[in-house]
């Protein structure tokens, strides 16, 4: 079912996905340095005290 859905997404996307690689590359990019300014190389769970 996924399978079929997604199948049916890709015959819509495809050209938009080949006309628009350079905006779809630049996404990656913005999307990568978000989550460095947010998060900062932070874990998610401290670490906890050696004792």
């Amino acid at each position: 079912m996924a399978g079929q859905a997604f199948s049916n997404w890709w015959k819509i996307a495809r050209p938009y996905v080949k006309a628009y690689r350079e905006v779809w590359i630049g996404f990656g990019i913005v999307s990568v340095v978000v989550y460095k300014i947010k998060y900062g190389g932070k874990k998610a769970v401290a670490d906890k005290p050696a004792h």
